[in-house]
C-alpha cells in the first residue's frame, strides 16, 4: 500500500470558532472524527493531531492554514479519495510519501 500525508487546512476563522466552541460542540466534532476513524481503520497509519505554526530554524514562522495531519494508506489516490469522501474535515491536501 502507498502512504499519503493528509494535511488538514482551516481558515483562521474556523480555528477561532473551534477555540471558542463549547465542550458539547467540541465533543460533537470529535465524535464525527472518531466515527470516520472507526470506519477507515485499514487506511490509518497514524491518526495524527492538530498542529499550529511554530518557529523554524532561522526564526521564520511557518505560514498557511495547516491545522492538522494524518498519515494514511491506500492502494492508490482513488481509493484514498473514496475513503475520505465522508471525512469530517472538508479541506484536505494529500501528498504521497515516497519510500526511500
Amino acid at each position: 500500500m502507498k502512504k499519503f500525508l493528509a494535511i488538514y487546512q482551516a481558515s483562521p476563522e474556523s480555528i477561532q470558532q473551534m477555540a471558542n466552541a463549547t465542550p458539547e460542540q467540541s465533543a460533537a466534532v470529535m465524535g464525527e472524527w472518531m466515527k470516520w476513524k472507526e470506519a477507515n481503520e485499514k487506511h490509518i497509519v497514524d491518526f495524527g493531531a492538530p498542529v499550529m505554526p511554530a518557529a523554524c530554524s532561522g526564526g521564520a514562522v511557518a505560514s498557511g492554514n495547516v491545522s492538522g495531519y494524518s498519515l494514511l494508506q491506500a492502494t492508490d489516490m482513488e481509493e484514498l479519495k473514496q475513503a475520505c469522501a465522508n471525512h469530517p474535515h472538508a479541506d484536505i491536501e494529500f501528498l504521497q510519501v515516497i519510500d526511500m
